[in-house]
């Protein structure tokens, strides 16, 4: 796996830090190239393989851009938060496509 989302990262009772990561596969052309944009950058598809790996195998949290088709919508969502044993109301912007 190259490319992911971090879903959660969690410490085993022996001190190993593990996350959990939604990944992205590459998509290929019929010949088993890999597609890419005008920026030569690979073409990704968000999978429903959830993999387990060490958090010294994580690097660095990077931007991924989407781009949108008709389909996809933005909406506000407000979400509660504890922080220091207080409820706290978020307002978030939530994409869904």
């Amino acid at each position: 796996m190259k490319y992911g989302i971090l879903l959660a990262v969690f410490t085993l009772s022996n001190g190993s830090v593990h996350c959990l990561v939604q990944g992205f596969h590459c998509l290929e052309t019929p010949g088993g190239q890999p597609l890419l944009n005008e920026y030569e950058c690979p073409l990704l598809e968000l999978s429903n393989t959830i993999y387990s790996s060490s958090g010294s195998n994580v690097m660095r949290a990077v931007s991924i851009v989407h781009e949108c088709g008709g389909t996809c919508t933005f909406h506000e969502a407000t979400a509660m938060q504890n922080i220091e044993r207080q409820n706290i109301a978020v307002n978030k912007l939530v994409f869904d496509h």
